[in-house]
């Protein structure tokens, strides 16, 4: 596994996990928790991420705001500047999210886990589990 994902609550977790991928040379898929969209702005998600970067420069990121079954909030993000969400919707409606965020320069992650569609579920470390944000991000990351 190259990238790693990790689950971000605020922007200690987004520096901590910046941090240690730059540490071990590698990129790191920042994603909002499950379902993030329901009680967090997007806005408020791309200034977390936006101000990590700038905490951590030259840190190699992909920043995924989960939107949970919820595709009405899919595209306001899209609509708000996130450039990749994350739904878990039908085929069709899928689909159409996908066309409207290509159109946006965006992507769409698909809701299986690790966002390739594949059906399988990566491993994630969610650092609201953790006591200790910057230890478990450079434990995940020294990781084979």
């Amino acid at each position: 596994m190259t990238n790693r994902i990790v689950i971000i609550h605020d922007l200690g977790h987004a520096t901590a996990a910046m941090r240690a991928a730059a540490a071990y040379g590698r990129r790191v898929i920042l994603r909002s928790a499950p379902n993030a969209a329901s009680y967090l702005s997007a806005a408020v998600f791309n200034a977390i991420v936006e101000d990590g970067a700038q905490a951590v420069p030259g840190a190699r990121f992909d920043a995924v705001y989960d939107c949970g079954a919820e595709p009405g909030f899919a595209l306001n993000a899209l609509r708000h500047g996130v450039k990749t969400v994350r739904v878990d919707a039908a085929g069709d409606v899928l689909r159409k999210i996908s066309e409207i965020a290509e159109q946006l320069g965006a992507s769409v992650e698909a809701y299986d886990g690790d966002g390739d569609g594949d059906g399988d579920v990566a491993p994630v470390l969610d650092l609201a589990l953790e006591k200790d944000p910057d230890a478990a991000c450079r434990d995940w990351f020294d990781r084979p």
